[in-house]
Order: structure tokens, then C-alpha cells, then sequence
């Protein structure tokens, strides 16, 4: 099983409001490829990894 596409929204780091688009927190994979996160600290990476996990 390959994962296509993530898409999270009001969790943690990933809150979405009215006046937001849910699609900012979406991220496609169309061919199941890999994917490298990196960001500066406080950007989600973790909040990502946890959404992931518990999922």
C-alpha cells in the first residue's frame, strides 16, 4: 500500500479556520513517491510525524 495523498486539518499544528482554505495542509503523492520534510523549528514537522502516527 502507497500513500497517495495527505491531507490533515485541525490538529495541532494544522488548524484550519473559516477564512482558510483546507487545501494548505494537503500534500499529494501521485505516484506514491517519497517525500523529505524539512522546515525551520515550530513549522510542523513533528505535528506531521504525530498526525501520521495516530492515524
Amino acid at each position: 500500500m502507497k500513500i497517495k495523498r495527505i491531507h490533515i486539518s485541525n490538529y495541532r499544528a494544522f488548524l484550519v479556520n473559516e477564512d482558510q482554505e483546507s487545501s494548505r495542509y494537503t500534500i499529494d503523492l501521485p505516484n506514491g513517491e517519497n517525500l523529505l520534510i524539512y522546515g525551520e523549528n515550530g513549522s510542523g514537522k513533528s505535528s506531521l510525524f504525530r498526525a501520521l502516527k495516530d492515524f
